[in-house]
């Protein structure tokens, strides 16, 4: 199977000098949780600022058609990526608990995450763990789409990645593997000292912005112990 697992880094996030951590956890996470051959790539605007995790890391520039918001994730479907085969995207504030090979196996177009309210009778597409196939006719319309006005881009998704992809009607993670297999810190997970069978990622959505305190190194559950490190 070729496969990379990739993460970006932009713009001194999350503070603190702690992207290079970040970035050693998540690979760290994806190694312990991801028993398949595969690549792991960081994306940043700084290559030098995750230095001290290049062992097993693959350090790329990064060179969005956008810097807005999220948008310079769309950045992995340009060719310029130099990414082929089956690509798995995790934000670097997703905490890996579980087995990814199901997630790595994906084999169909375009799956995101599915919005965590009012799901499951809402099934909203939202961001922060992406699969695809680098190269395909869904790389290439998502590139194209993405570069063709960068500023009508900026307009209509104010810069949230989420508004851009679910133009394209992706298959939805909890659909696919069960409305356990991904699940929200905040909606789910806070406060909790267990975790539930079959869970493999934990979403610290909204901890860049709308809850600033929700960030992994911010939590101070057992479990997100065990398994942010």
């Amino acid at each position: 199977m070729d496969l990379s697992v990739i993460c970006f880094l932009w713009g001194g996030w999350p503070g603190e000098g702690r992207g290079a951590d970040y970035v050693r956890r998540l690979r760290d996470a994806v190694a312990r949780n991801l028993p398949v051959p595969h690549r792991f790539v960081a994306f940043c605007d700084d290559t030098n600022a995750v230095a001290v995790a290049r062992e097993g890391v693959e350090v790329r520039p990064l060179a969005p058609p956008s810097w807005r918001g999220c948008l310079p994730k769309l950045y992995a479907y340009s060719p310029d990526a130099g990414l082929s085969g089956r690509v798995l995207i995790l934000d670097l504030d997703n905490i890996i608990v579980g087995d990814l090979t199901p997630l790595a196996r994906y084999s169909g177009p375009l799956a995101v995450r599915a919005q965590f309210r009012g799901w499951p009778a809402e099934r909203v597409a939202d961001g922060d763990m992406i699969g695809y196939e680098a190269g395909s006719e869904m790389a290439a319309r998502l590139w194209a789409d993405a570069t063709r006005d960068p500023a009508a881009l900026e307009h209509s998704t104010g810069g949230r990645e989420r508004y851009f992809l679910r133009r394209y009607d992706p298959d939805l993670w909890q659909a696919l593997l069960g409305s356990r297999a991904v699940l929200s810190y905040k909606r789910h997970m806070r406060g909790r000292e267990d975790i539930p069978e079959g869970a493999r990622i934990i979403s610290c959505h909204d901890g860049a912005a709308k809850r600033p305190t929700c960030r992994p190194h911010q939590l101070r559950e057992a479990w997100v112990r065990r398994h942010w490190r």
